[in-house]
C-alpha cells in the first residue's frame, strides 16, 4: 500500500505549512504529512516553505531576520498562523501520523534532531533536503533517524548519475517525472525507499504505485486516498 503524504499538509484547499493544513490532512486520512522548515534569528524552527515570508503571508521579509515573536504574527491565511515545528510533531505523534521534515537552511540540523527526540518520534519521521551534505549528521544524532535525498526534475540518465554519487541515505525523494522501471531498478539494487513528489493526478498516482513507490507526496491527498480505496 502506497502511504500517501499531505504536502505542506492538505494545501489543495487550505493554507499551506499551517497546523489547519496539518490538521485536515489527518482527518481525511492521509499517513503522512510533509513541510520545510527553517530558523528565526532568536533559534526557533518554524514551518514555512520559502525563507522569505511574503508569498504565503501578509508579511515580508526573511525568516532568518525575524523573532519568533514576529513569525507568529503573520497572517497565513484563513486564521491561521505559521506554525512551530514542535507543534507539528506533537500533531503528528498524536495520530501516529508519518512525518516528512524537508530541511530548507544551513545549519539547523542538530535542533531539529533534538526537537524529535524529545518526542520520541525518530522512528516516524524522514528527513529530506535538495542540500544533500546537510543529511548525515542526523545519524550522528541518533543511528535511527532516517534521511533521504531530494532530487530536482531532470532527464532520466542523469538522474542514474546522481544516484551513483549520492551519500548514503535511506530514500530518495524525486519529482514523479524523473521515476521509470530502470530508475525503481536502481534505487531497489541499492534498497532506497522511493517517496514521488508532487502528485496530483490520480492517472500518475496509479501508476507510481505500480512500480512499487513507497509513497506519494501530494497537494490533494483527498484525491489520492479516493484513488487508493477505489
Amino acid at each position: 500500500m502506497v502511504l500517501v503524504i499531505a504536502h505542506r499538509g492538505f494545501s489543495g484547499k487550505y493554507p499551506e505549512n499551517t497546523m489547519l493544513a496539518f490538521r485536515k490532512a489527518i482527518e481525511i486520512g492521509a499517513g503522512g504529512i510533509e513541510l520545510d522548515v527553517h530558523a528565526t534569528s532568536d533559534g526557533h524552527i518554524v514551518v514555512m516553505h520559502d525563507g522569505d515570508v511574503r508569498r504565503t503571508t501578509n508579511g515580508s521579509g526573511l525568516i532568518s531576520k525575524m523573532t519568533l515573536g514576529e513569525f507568529q504574527k503573520l497572517d497565513a491565511g484563513q486564521g491561521e498562523h505559521p506554525p512551530l515545528l514542535e507543534d507539528v510533531i506533537v500533531l503528528c505523534k498524536e495520530h501516529g501520523t508519518f512525518l516528512n521534515i524537508e530541511i530548507k537552511a544551513l545549519g539547523i540540523q542538530e535542533r531539529v534532531a533534538r526537537l524529535v527526540m524529545k518526542h520520541d518520534y525518530v522512528g516516524n519521521v524522514l528527513i529530506s533536503s535538495f542540500m544533500h551534505p546537510q543529511l548525515p549528521k542526523f545519524k550522528t544524532y541518533e543511528p535511527n533517524f532516517k534521511i533521504a535525498a531530494l532530487i530536482p526534475d531532470v532527464a532520466a540518465k542523469m538522474i542514474m548519475k546522481i544516484i551513483s554519487k549520492l551519500i548514503p541515505v535511506d530514500a530518495i525523494n524525486p519529482h514523479y517525472k524523473s521515476i521509470s522501471n530502470d530508475f525503481m531498478a536502481a534505487a531497489r539494487a541499492r534498497k532506497y525507499s522511493i517517496y514521488a513528489w508532487t502528485v496530483d493526478d490520480v492517472g500518475e498516482f496509479k501508476k507510481l504505485a505500480s512500480m512499487g513507490v513507497a509513497g506519494v507526496i501530494t497537494n490533494r491527498p483527498d484525491l489520492m486516498i479516493g484513488a487508493e480505496i477505489g
